[in-house]
């Protein structure tokens, strides 16, 4: 049957269970995960991670909010933070940017040569000197393995000052790289010896690290010294990165699924990760200066009716394990998970409006839009999806863009979003294209570019975007 036959543009009322219940009725997650009656509101998941971050003898921040409600908690979330390899995020976030404008070829080879070797995390110091990586090897490498080799590249490829250039542009006031690795690295040899200013990277790398008796103290000092931090940023300013990136807003749609692979790769799993790697997905990136220092910020890929929540938690100046350290914040990620993220999905399903019948069986993805009608403009809105957007829709959907659209409308006025659509496919190319297809079917619909600005900026006066989400069909 052809694909054009498949599409569905009922305006279902339904709540938001019901609604993203479309999803699990193609194929619900695993059920039996219910979340603990002890930790279901945002009051009672704050108390609970406090508790738990408080227990530590250490300094800690955190951040958490789903996207999908807006619903968040914060514990010391504004407060400046050293942010240790967490910083390489908007240096890749730059690199993707640049990609997008034609500035960088991802795949250009560069050849790595002995002053750019680098100690600490990383798998390039270990090849012998003249292997020639991607740029996108190097980008995955820094987030990855938290490579600080393929780090101090990117930062000289993308420009220090062109990374805060950006934040700043962004509204970020906090974030901001500060050095690079080999510059911080040769600032410990610094405070052993003042003479040391003058040793290249190359001499710094085959020193690695101070051992004399005062090396220790003088780490506990560097770490503590935020002249000398890496990275500075607030856990909510890093998460609000993170939902920026998740929402598609930092870069184009290739280049955002590009960073969402790479963040979901991430090999070290043994902090937010920890407790719950085997009941949702998460891309996330490490920040390490142990035993002294252990961050992690993520995007947790939550089931419906939840969807990605973001995350990041933050410790410094730690004085006890640094196992019961991370595994701290692996119980927090936990919390988060049972609170917002599993929710009643099988309620859920059996709940469901019937989901559209044809070629929704070959869905593995689905894009959610969240829109919230302005005031007195619920009607108008609907109308406008009705006349306008519809057959956009129905156009990009006659190309093969996607399997399915169905848009519901909130009957509870306490959610944020009024309108969500929610668009069934059938893997990551559809996802990749779906933006560029739909622009191109209102080109072919209506070719006066005039008119089509007249209509962008009409439906820019009924509503707001107030969240997004790409949601993993599990059969």
């Amino acid at each position: 049957m052809p694909l054009s036959m498949s599409l569905d543009y009922s305006y279902r009322r339904a709540r938001v269970a019901a609604a993203i219940g479309l999803l699990a009725a193609c194929g619900s997650p695993k059920p039996g995960i219910v979340a603990p009656a002890a930790v279901t509101t945002s009051a009672n998941l704050e108390t609970t991670i406090r508790a738990r971050l408080d227990s530590l003898p250490a300094h800690s921040s955190f951040y958490a909010k789903q996207l999908s409600t807006g619903r968040e908690v914060a514990i010391r979330a504004d407060d400046p933070v050293n942010t240790a390899s967490v910083i390489k995020i908007p240096v890749m976030v730059l690199a993707f940017r640049d990609a997008d404008a034609g500035r960088l070829n991802l795949d250009e080879r560069y050849t790595i040569r002995p002053e750019d070797l680098r100690r600490g995390t990383g798998l390039l110091q270990g090849f012998a000197v003249g292997l020639s990586p991607t740029f996108r090897d190097l980008i995955t490498q820094m987030i990855i393995t938290s490579d600080n080799t393929a780090t101090d590249i990117m930062i000289a490829k993308v420009g220090l000052a062109r990374v805060n250039h950006l934040l700043d542009s962004l509204g970020y006031r906090e974030t901001r790289l500060r050095t690079t690795v080999g510059q911080a690295f040769r600032g410990l040899w610094e405070l052993a010896d003042p003479k040391n200013a003058a040793m290249t990277d190359r001499e710094v790398f085959e020193r690695g690290s101070p051992s004399d008796s005062g090396a220790a103290r003088r780490n506990h000092d560097f770490v503590l010294d935020s002249a000398k931090w890496l990275g500075r940023t607030t856990a909510r300013e890093i998460a609000h990165l993170l939902e920026q990136l998740e929402l598609g807003q930092l870069a184009s749609a290739k280049s955002t699924m590009e960073m969402r692979r790479i963040l979901r790769q991430q090999v070290y799993t043994s902090r937010l990760p920890q407790r719950v790697r085997f009941r949702v997905g998460m891309g996330h990136k490490t920040g390490d200066w142990p035993p002294l220092l252990g961050n992690d910020v993520g995007i947790m890929y939550a089931p419906p009716p939840s969807g990605p929540i973001v995350m990041s938690v933050f410790t410094n100046d730690n004085r006890g394990s640094f196992f019961d350290l991370e595994a701290t914040e692996g119980r927090v990620a936990e919390n988060v998970l049972d609170a917002w993220g599993s929710g009643s999905v099988t309620a859920a399903a059996s709940s469901t409006v019937p989901m559209p019948s044809v070629g929704t069986s070959d869905a593995t993805l689905a894009q959610v839009y969240f829109w919230r009608a302005r005031p007195g403009k619920v009607e108008e809105y609907t109308r406008y999806i009705r006349d306008v957007a519809a057959p956009i829709d129905q156009e990009a959907q006659r190309t093969g863009a996607f399997l399915s659209v169905t848009t519901y409308m909130a009957n509870d006025s306490t959610l944020p979003w009024t309108h969500m659509r929610v668009f069934l496919l059938r893997d990551s190319a559809q996802l990749r294209g779906l933006s560029d297809a739909l622009a191109a079917a209102g080109v072919r619909l209506q070719p006066d570019s005039v008119k089509r600005r007249q209509q962008g900026e009409h439906s820019a006066t009924l509503r707001d975007r107030v969240g997004a989400s790409v949601m993993q069909i599990v059969r």
